[in-house]
């Protein structure tokens, strides 16, 4: 068996993982209705392509059954829509119940996940004798950037004497998980789990790192699971733009061209029950 099928299916994976991730992120009770038509339309060509690729060795009559599948995939996507927003905003405002202030990108993380694995999982028939790649698989482990490893360590500096004992040993063994080489805004972390843990175990550490990208304002965030880090994000200050500007629009944080800043560059900010405040020096 040739391993060009199973890199064509990891690849086809892979391209399911990102758009998913990429209709996810957004947050379609923010956005205009232009941009929630347009992420319905996009819904709709990922469900079309699924169902092109899972009729296309089907005996379906008249019509050739890729296109069959392709039509049959949109339409249910744009039909079921209103359904899909209400999921939507009921799992956004229950993460947030539980405490995580930014879901979108823990939805787009879980989506992108799920979406490979069905992906992998459900294949035309051609392909039974192939086998799949876990999903897990997708994500390559690498080498933790130094500039953001210097920089999600300052964050824990700056936080809870007592945790950031924890957090320091888990941050020496830390290592980032890819899809592939570009930048990206989100960077998932694996670390030892024969480390201690923090407590609470699922948190969004309270010290935050802020800069501008070509002088829109930014801000990094660390999340924390099961007590062990998890994955940065890298999210427009909200709180910077005017009621009528979406930032996930207007924001380069998913630009490719950039690149992290210095712990010199950054201004580290602390939740406080009043708010942010400044970290002094």
């Amino acid at each position: 068996m040739t391993t060009a099928p199973r890199s064509a299916a990891a690849r086809d994976a892979a391209l399911a993982a990102v758009a998913i991730a990429a209709l996810t992120l957004p947050d379609p009770q923010r956005s205009r209705p232009g941009t929630r038509h347009l992420l319905r339309l996009g819904s709709a060509a990922v469900a079309g392509w699924a169902g092109w690729r899972a009729a296309s060795s089907s005996d379906v009559p008249f019509v050739p059954p890729a296109a069959f599948g392709a039509a049959a995939g949109a339409a249910a996507a744009l039909a079921l829509s209103p359904v899909e927003d209400a999921t939507d905003r009921w799992l956004d405002t229950g993460l947030r119940r539980a405490g995580v202030r930014h879901p979108r990108p823990v939805m787009a993380v879980a989506a992108a996940a799920l979406g490979a694995f069905a992906w992998l999982t459900d294949r035309p028939a051609a392909d039974e004798d192939e086998e799949w790649v876990p999903v897990d698989e997708l994500y390559q482990e690498r080498e933790l950037d130094p500039a953001l490893r210097a920089l999600v360590g300052a964050m824990i500096g700056a936080g809870d004497p007592a945790a950031a004992t924890a957090l320091r040993q888990q941050l020496a063994t830390a290592r980032a998980k890819a899809l592939g080489d570009e930048f990206e805004s989100t960077v998932m972390l694996s670390v030892d789990e024969d480390g201690p843990r923090v407590v609470p175990h699922t948190q969004v550490w309270p010290v935050r790192a802020r800069w501008s990208i070509r002088e829109h304002p930014v801000e990094l965030l660390l999340q924390l699971d099961r007590g062990r880090l998890d994955h940065v994000a890298l999210m427009p200050l909200e709180e910077a733009y005017a009621d009528d500007v979406d930032p996930y629009e207007d924001s380069p944080v998913d630009d490719p061209d950039n690149s992290w800043p210095t712990v010199a560059e950054v201004s580290l900010v602390r939740e406080t029950p009043d708010g942010f405040s400044a970290v002094a020096g």
